[in-house]
């Protein structure tokens, strides 16, 4: 029996054998051309599934981001907010989409556009910015009004990005576009693992700013390989290994070379893909390799299969006659050994087979009976385990109709489980979208393949029986119950929890936009280290440092000034201390200067109840120079007060000097001796005047009496004032022309001007040069005037040129700001061309300056022509002044004014009445006896001033006329607004004057009277 079934054997698998054994040999013999057709056929696919996957994915792109760019304009939210110019509420729209679309998506830019192109609100990766957009794609969509898309190389890294372009409509008007991209890099690198291929991006050189590449590789730290290629670059690269020259023949031919190329020392088959532009042009290459060992294995593999596939069809036929030979025995034997596998893998719907009546028969029937009871035992099981399962659990039929309801169930949707079950979930727990969405996955579900259907965390809006909806997070698992398969949906609430996250995000959101916004700089750090962990981007525009520089040092100490250092962290130990406290101390800008800030911290506790400092950094340099100026002020005041008070005084005693000088010389003879001491008297008396005016001027108390001025005249009498001004180092050019018009100012002002510009001058070289005085006249139309911010008419303009340093243009820029100066401390006040600029202005002329670093400084004084009345008036004002007979109440404190001033006044053939004080004033002017036609009373007296008494003694005479004297301005602009009917003389004054004044006092009270009605 034995030999017989060996003989059998052998016939059966003798010639199946052989018959394997010729197929296996013919593949031997054929395998190394099969090698090379499947290396070709491999590098051949990949470069046509590189094409067809990086067109299909471009257009898939393309779509994805029109489809959210038009979601995004149909948002009433985003168009309503941008109508009110609200760059917040944008912002707070925006970023969560975006942070949405970039994790679901990859999107790396969106902007909002207004129609020129420009910027409105910005969300992409940080390191892309832009103010004004003017690519192919904008410009596209504003030319046909249209959604517009193509792929664009970036300026900076050479990276191409998908952009789309849509409008933004508000009814049949485009008021804005949306600009949404993703960057390619990504899709290479999914290309290159998809394929298990290396990949790299070349782009065009010419289609490149090389400068502006540069920039942007050594700004996101990558090597800016420009001469590596002739006509390309690389921008893309899924290997950092080395590229072979003989790359560049891939980049130059579409399509599979069968010449590999060198990578890394591996050799490599591939080709190249083109990469076209918005015009259809080529814009760059993507270029795919495969490894020659690896395309070797696979067609190897490849021949193995085929081997293998013969090998196995040779057993499966063995494997058939003998199944033929041992079916009686072994087909039962198998499904009973398949039903306990199964039942014991937890297959409890298995089918007991039973056939026939021997003990096989038997033993199945014991097997069926084991499986049922195990079936009873397991659904008593799940039924506790989903009733006491956390989530609502729903149990649908492959129709969806409900099944079985858990009790978690009924609390979550508010319904019994006798009102659900046996009802469709469409509109009973599911809106109609989510249950289609569901019904798909039922449809999908391969029952022959259950491993395939692997459970999806799915979320979507539920329904509650009173009609209600509530997110709902939930899952759907197919599950075998007896010869049928049910699916279970494994629901939760997370309503509280979404709104809660959307809160802690807006809360983030508005937190970060506070913080980043902000005039401070936030920032903390570690007590026990000093490591700062935060330090907000304002200190970057504060202070020019990178952030990164801010950690170099324990509390960012080293961008202390030197000198402050020390306070700065004994600041910060009183603060570990108390627990707070603020300071003030400099910082060190990135280019060396300096700037003060005012230090608020606070300690505070961060997670892990770790101690943290928490601080906010105050510019307050403005506020210091403000103080400092305030500081300066004052203190210029109060000499001002002290130069005028004596000025004041001053002015009384000329005053009398030149009357007692005035009245010895008309005692004596023309031909005296006396006559030459006399005028000395004048001349010193009449400088000792020009001094007290110069007093009065710095106190700004001077009066200001704008004449004709011959400016000729006045120059030359400076030029030794100015000689004594200048180093000898510094040669002074004398350029006035004779017979220039006379100008209408103030000649102890004008001199003020000159004198300070040539004192500026002389500062403005210290090592000598050249100062040159001229003067020109000058007609201007109405064209030039505008220019010069004058009316049309007749000037001088006197120029003042130095040879010195000259200024910068944003010194130039502040020359004439208040309290600024160039000069060391203690050396100016930067009140000096302010000043000048507004006696200039005062007189109805400009004041302006031209300057260049190295080419010394030319001022510009623009004064008008003085009328020809007013000269013909000075002339006349010159003239001999005449007496009179009526009758003057003297008023003056000072006993030497009142003595030479009645005396002046009693030799021109006056009447002359004298008071000490106001009560003796009154008291003659009270007397209807005695006839007073003239008040002439000092201003500033003890008890009562000249003002005061000219009210009283008017109530009394309200015909009389007033001529007051003073020094002071003030006063007399006080006097001119309050009393129309007087008139000012200043002191000090010659006897001539004052005669013609109290002359002209009388006739204009006389031209009244005449006037009035009989």
């Amino acid at each position: 029996m034995v030999a017989l079934r060996r003989s059998f054997q052998w016939r059966l698998y003798a010639p199946f054998a052989a018959a394997l054994a010729l197929l296996i040999a013919t593949f031997a013999l054929l395998i190394g051309n099969a090698e090379r057709r499947s290396m070709q056929r491999s590098a051949t696919r990949d470069i046509s599934a590189a094409r067809d996957l990086l067109g299909s994915r471009l257009t898939l792109e393309k779509d994805v981001l029109e489809a959210v760019a038009h979601t995004l304009s149909l948002n009433d939210a985003l168009v309503a907010a941008h109508q009110r110019r609200d760059t917040l509420g944008l912002l707070g729209l925006l970023l969560p989409r975006f942070a949405s679309l970039r994790l679901n998506h990859g999107l790396t830019h969106l902007y909002l556009l207004d129609t020129a192109g420009r910027v409105v609100v910005r969300a992409h990766r940080p390191e892309e910015r832009g103010d004004v957009v003017d690519r192919w794609s904008f410009r596209e969509a504003v030319r046909t009004g249209e959604v517009a898309s193509a792929v664009e190389i970036g300026r900076l890294r050479g990276l191409m990005t998908l952009r789309v372009v849509l409008p933004l409509r508000v009814g049949a008007d485009v008021v804005a576009y949306f600009e949404l991209g993703k960057e390619l890099d990504g899709l290479i690198d999914t290309l290159a693992r998809t394929l298990d291929v290396d990949a790299f991006v070349f782009v065009r050189k010419d289609r490149l700013d090389r400068a502006a590449w540069e920039q942007g590789m050594a700004m996101f730290g990558r090597a800016a390989d420009w001469d590596r290629f002739a006509d390309y670059v690389v921008t893309v690269r899924t290997s950092d290994a080395p590229l072979d020259d003989a790359v560049l023949q891939l980049v130059a031919a579409d399509g599979w070379r069968d010449t590999p190329v060198r990578l890394g020392g591996a050799r490599r088959f591939g080709g190249s893909v083109p990469i076209r532009g918005p015009a259809g042009d080529v814009i760059g290459r993507l270029v795919v390799l495969q490894d020659h060992e690896v395309a070797l294995a696979h067609a190897r593999r490849a021949v193995l299969t085929a081997i293998i596939l013969c090998v196995l069809l040779g057993a499966a036929t063995f494997a058939t006659l003998v199944i033929i030979v041992r079916r009686r025995f072994a087909r039962p034997l198998a499904h009973l050994r398949d039903v306990a596998r199964r039942a014991g893998a937890g297959d409890l719907a298995v089918d007991v087979q039973v056939m026939g009546d021997d003990e096989l028969a038997d033993l199945g029937r014991s097997l069926r009976q084991m499986i049922d009871d195990l079936r009873l035992a397991r659904d008593a099981w799940e039924r506790r385990l989903v009733e006491a399962a956390s989530d609502a659990v729903i149990m649908l039929d492959a129709d969806g109709v409900i099944v079985g309801w858990n009790t978690k169930a009924t609390q979550v949707f508010l319904r019994a489980e006798a009102d659900a079950i046996a009802r469709p979930m469409r509109g009973t727990i599911f809106p109609t979208a989510e249950a289609e969405r569901i019904a798909a996955i039922i449809t999908q579900f391969d029952a022959d393949h259950p491993e395939t259907s692997q459970a999806r965390l799915l979320d979507g809006p539920a329904c509650r029986s009173d009609g209600s909806r509530f997110d709902a997070a939930y899952s759907v698992v197919p599950i075998r119950t007896g010869s049928a398969w049910r699916f279970g949906v494994f629901l939760r609430d997370v309503t509280e929890e979404r709104r809660a996250t959307r809160a802690l995000v807006e809360s983030e959101a508005r937190f970060r936009l506070l913080v980043e916004n902000a005039s401070v700089i936030p920032w903390q750090a570690l007590p026990g280290t000093g490591d700062v962990t935060y330090v907000g981007n304002q200190a970057r525009e504060l202070l020019g440092h990178d952030l990164a520089r801010w950690r170099e040092s324990p509390f960012a100490s080293a961008l202390v000034h030197a000198e402050d250092r020390a306070e700065y962290l004994a600041f910060l130990k009183r603060v570990l201390e108390n627990g707070e406290g603020d300071a003030e101390y400099r910082m060190v800008r990135a280019d060396n200067s300096v700037v003060r800030v005012r230090d608020v911290v606070r300690l505070g506790f961060s997670e892990g109840d770790a101690n943290v400092l928490y601080g906010f950094r105050f510019d307050v340099s403005e506020r210091t120079r403000l103080e400092e100026q305030l500081r300066s002020s004052q203190k210029m005041e109060a000499v001002g007060r002290l130069a005028g008070g004596i000025a004041h005084d001053y002015n009384n005693l000329l005053t009398a000097v030149f009357g007692f000088a005035s009245m010895l010389e008309e005692s004596l003879p023309p031909d005296s001796e006396q006559q030459a001491a006399v005028a000395g008297i004048m001349t010193a008396a009449s400088r000792a005047a020009d001094l007290t005016q110069q007093l009065l001027g710095y106190a700004r108390q001077q009066v200001i009496r704008p004449v004709s001025v011959d400016l000729q005249q006045l120059l030359n009498g400076l030029h030794g004032l100015i000689r004594q001004l200048l180093r000898e180092d510094v040669v002074l050019v004398d350029e006035v022309p004779a017979g220039l018009w006379p100008v209408h100012a103030d000649p102890g002002r004008l001199e003020q001007v000159i004198v300070n510009l040539v004192v500026n001058a002389r500062d403005a070289m210290p090592h000598g040069g050249r100062l040159v005085l001229s003067a020109e006249p000058l007609a201007l139309d109405a064209e030039s005037a505008a220019a010069c911010g004058l009316a049309p008419g007749d000037f001088v303009r006197v120029r003042v040129t130095d040879t010195g340093i000259g200024m910068a243009p944003e010194v130039l820029a502040r020359a004439f700001e208040p309290f600024f100066t160039t000069k060391a401390v203690g050396e100016g006040t930067g009140l000096g061309l302010a000043t000048s600029l507004g006696i200039i202005q005062q007189a109805g002329g400009t004041l302006t300056v031209e300057s260049a670093p190295g080419r010394g400084t030319t001022f510009f004084i623009t004064l008008p022509r003085a009328p020809d009345d007013v000269s013909a008036a000075q002339r006349k004002a010159g003239q001999d002044a005449t007496g009179g007979t009526e009758a003057v109440l003297v008023v003056d404190d000072d006993e030497a004014v009142a003595v030479v001033v009645s005396r002046i006044l009693v030799g021109a053939g006056y009447h002359v009445h004298v008071a000490a004080d106001g009560v003796s004033a009154e008291r003659i002017a009270a007397d209807p006896a005695v006839a007073i036609d003239l008040l002439l009373s000092d201003l500033v007296m003890p008890g009562r001033g000249g003002v005061a008494i000219a009210q009283q003694i008017g109530r009394v005479r309200p015909d009389i006329r007033v001529l007051f004297m003073t020094g002071y301005a003030s006063h007399v602009s006080a006097v001119m607004d309050g009393m129309a009917h007087a008139d000012v003389i200043t002191k000090p004054f010659r006897a001539s004057e004052l005669l013609l004044r109290v002359r002209r006092a009388l006739d204009q009270r006389r031209v009244a009277d005449a006037r009035a009605p009989s």
